[in-house]
């Protein structure tokens, strides 16, 4: 864990060296993972874990996202496992190279006990409806690669023992988009007409 923060930490540091890229997120698509630390807390205990995740954006306009994610929580100390899906919508502030933005989210969420102490609780899972505050900072490396850091914090709504799951991690994306903006483009200008007084003029 304290390996992947030093080498996000060198990375953004690097980053920072290399010319400012600004690109508007409109029509742009994101892949991305992110991979961390992770706890979940439940009505008798909290449990400490890690994650991995991977989400899609596509820009809806130049300051909001449509957002997807999946993610998988594993907790060794609890014998769980939580599996989680939930998209939304992301307010991205791209005036930079530096790339903050927070959204709001809805999904599910299993969390899937595997091991069964007697007398703790059953073996199982519980599905759970959940509100989630993704946030995150990002560096644009290249036009098409960024990395930076991923947080997440659900609420896990009406009953159950789990009340919520926060992830904080490192994460990288690549973007693509149709039709790119800043690329040249490939219509061709109109044709000039010529005035009468240029050599090779027709005049009527």
């Amino acid at each position: 864990m304290r390996g992947s923060r030093c080498l996000v930490a060198v990375a953004t540091i690097a980053a920072c060296a290399l010319p400012a890229v600004a690109e508007a997120t409109e029509r742009q698509w994101f892949f991305g993972g992110s991979v961390g630390y992770a706890y979940i807390d439940e009505t008798y205990a909290w449990w400490d874990g890690g994650f991995v995740a991977g989400e899609m954006r596509y820009g809806i306009t130049d300051a909001i996202d449509f957002s997807a994610d999946l993610s998988l929580g594993f907790y060794p100390a609890a014998d769980q496992v939580v599996p989680s899906v939930d998209a939304g919508l992301v307010y991205v502030l791209d005036i930079s190279r530096f790339v903050p933005h927070v959204g709001v989210t809805v999904g599910l969420s299993d969390v899937v006990t595997y091991g069964c102490p007697e007398g703790f609780r059953p073996c199982g899972n519980e599905l759970y409806p959940v509100l989630g505050i993704p946030a995150g900072f990002d560096v644009r490396v290249t036009k098409h690669l960024s990395i930076g850091s991923h947080f997440r914090y659900g609420f896990m709504l009406f009953g159950g023992d789990a009340t919520s799951q926060l992830m904080i991690g490192g994460s990288i994306a690549f973007s693509t988009f149709p039709g790119d903006p800043s690329g040249k483009s490939t219509i061709p200008p109109p044709a000039r007409s010529k005035r009468p007084d240029q050599p090779g003029a027709s005049v009527k």
